[in-house]
């Protein structure tokens, strides 16, 4: 399992969510990306950034940049070993110098589980899911799980989203296992008219447990108030879909995920 950290407080959201899917934190390694086009721009005469909130603009200088580079690695170092120490347990960390997208996908191992949180440093500014980790959803080989803080304290369910037929069986398989060892009720989420429901309630009843069967309103994935509010009556700590469902491949995905009450895990 890979979790990106920078000590943002989605990063340490997506930390607890880490811990708590690898269990003791065995398995887990912990990387923090450092944005090499960022530093290469300062070489540049004309180079320069402007403050997202108050709009001065600032000359960039490469050993300047160095230097806060450095603080902040620091920073993202001491952070993590706070988490981690308080959580009783302790994982690899690695900082990297990268571009952000193509340098998570080189580090994946095959069958890694990524995690990371919704937003970035861009949450305030009224914008849905953050730039990296949608397209790190929709272009990395394993599961992707985008963590949330807006969660039960304890989970009364693992939910399902089936709105993909060719994805149905992978998705339950993942969903009942999950559901197995959090020892919690089942929330299968129907919304395509292509998935057998006569197959269904057969895998249902032969697995043994509790599940609730919930049908979802046409055009779902562009509104999603029948997701979110049955997430929420659910008390659903994580919901589960496939990215190549009506969902994630909606124009609305970004914001409407962003907003989902759960942590949200993608399978490719």
């Amino acid at each position: 399992m890979l979790l990106l950290f920078d000590a943002s407080p989605a990063s340490l959201v997506a930390l607890e969510a880490a811990l708590a899917l690898a269990g003791n934190g065995s398995g887990l390694r912990a990387v923090y990306i450092e944005d090499r086009d960022w530093l290469c721009s300062a070489g540049y005469a004309f180079s320069a950034e402007v403050s997202a909130f108050s709009g001065a603009l600032r000359k960039h200088d490469p050993d300047t940049l160095e230097q806060r580079l450095m603080r902040r690695r620091e920073h993202v170092r001491r952070s993590l070993r706070s988490s981690l120490a308080a959580a009783d347990t302790h994982c690899p960390f690695e900082v990297v110098r990268g571009r952000g997208v193509e340098q998570v996908l080189a580090l994946l191992r095959p069958r890694d589980r990524l995690v990371v949180g919704r937003v970035g440093y861009t949450a305030g500014m009224g914008r849905g899911l953050g730039s990296l980790a949608l397209a790190l959803a929709r272009r990395a080989p394993g599961q992707v799980v985008l963590a949330s803080a807006c969660k039960p304290g304890r989970p009364g369910s693992v939910a399902v989203l089936l709105d993909e037929p060719q994805a149905v069986s992978e998705l339950l398989d993942e969903a009942a296992d999950r559901a197995r060892r959090l020892q919690c009720r089942l929330l299968v989420l129907l919304s395509s008219e292509g998935v057998d429901e006569r197959a269904l309630s057969a895998w249902l009843a032969a697995s043994q447990l509790r599940f609730e069967l919930c049908r979802l309103p046409e055009g779902v994935e562009k509104h999603g108030y029948a997701l979110r509010r049955s997430l929420v009556a659910a008390s659903a700590g994580e919901l589960l879909l496939s990215r190549r469902g009506r969902l994630f491949q909606s124009d609305s995905a970004p914001t409407l995920l962003a907003r989902l009450p759960a942590t949200v895990s993608v399978l490719p």
